[in-house]
């Protein structure tokens, strides 16, 4: 139970930037499209990560996660 809790950390900013990574690729692939925001967040994460394929975006928000856990724990 102690290795679940080190992955959900709602006071960092490494967590907060996988889920927001993570809840990217999954409105892309159901194709939900947010007026205002959608334009002006695509370009910043295709500028940052070079790719906004969804299943880009998933794993490397959940490649955030794990690390941040990882390294987390061996602190």
């Amino acid at each position: 139970m102690d290795r679940l809790r080190s992955y959900v950390q709602p006071l960092s900013l490494t967590w907060w930037g996988g889920v927001a990574l993570i809840v990217s690729g999954l409105l892309r692939i159901w194709g939900v499209e947010i007026p205002f925001l959608t334009p002006a967040i695509r370009p910043v994460i295709d500028a940052l990560f070079g790719s906004t394929d969804p299943g880009f975006m998933i794993m490397t928000g959940l490649g955030f996660i794990g690390v941040r856990a990882k390294l987390e724990r061996a602190a």
